[in-house]
């Protein structure tokens, strides 16, 4: 049912005075989910409401709890991308791949030379993850291609994240081309 909610209200955002009194209960409901995987589809449908009309919540806190908040919605988006959720760069989804981008570019920004290998691999899963979920079709390949160039400029210093667009590019090219 919230799964259901959810999903509903990233079409259309809760009344303004609403916002939080809904966050807060559903969150909490959510959370004493029994079932693992009823919990993973909730919190999935939930951190994309969250994406789409919270995320100015996220401009509050400092850069260091910024960073730490989105590499956590991050990994809740890959955690829930089980899936196979397809975001159209255009239309509906717009305003949640521009969050996600910005949250991945905060990610991405926060590594340098001391950051663990671990630390990297993960960001690098997290962000290539978002880049698959991308959704491809013949008559918005220019939007896609774009966002891509795009991800190619913001995540340079990931190796695994340009393997993957480069990837992604040459599957668009075949999907535009047959």
């Amino acid at each position: 049912l919230f799964r259901c909610l959810s999903l509903k209200l990233v079409e259309a955002p809760p009344p303004a005075h609403d916002k939080l009194v809904f966050l807060n209960e559903v969150w909490s409901t959510i959370t004493r989910l029994d079932d693992v995987h009823a919990y993973l589809r909730c919190a999935a449908a939930f951190v994309a409401l969250l994406v789409a009309h919270y995320s100015t919540l996220l401009g509050m806190f400092q850069h260091s709890t910024n960073i730490t908040l989105s590499k956590r919605l991050l990994n809740a988006f890959v955690r829930g991308n089980d899936s196979g959720l397809r975001l159209a760069v255009d239309g509906p989804h717009a305003t949640i791949v521009h969050t996600l981008v910005t949250m991945c570019t905060r990610v991405h920004d926060a590594l340098d030379c001391l950051s663990s290998p671990l630390d990297v691999a993960d960001a690098s899963q997290a962000i290539c993850t978002f880049v698959t979920s991308l959704d491809m079709h013949k008559s918005d390949a220019d939007a896609v291609l774009q966002m891509y160039v795009e991800c190619r400029r913001l995540f340079y210093k990931l190796d695994a994240v340009l393997a993957c667009l480069v990837r992604r590019v040459l599957w668009l090219s075949v999907l535009v081309n047959c």
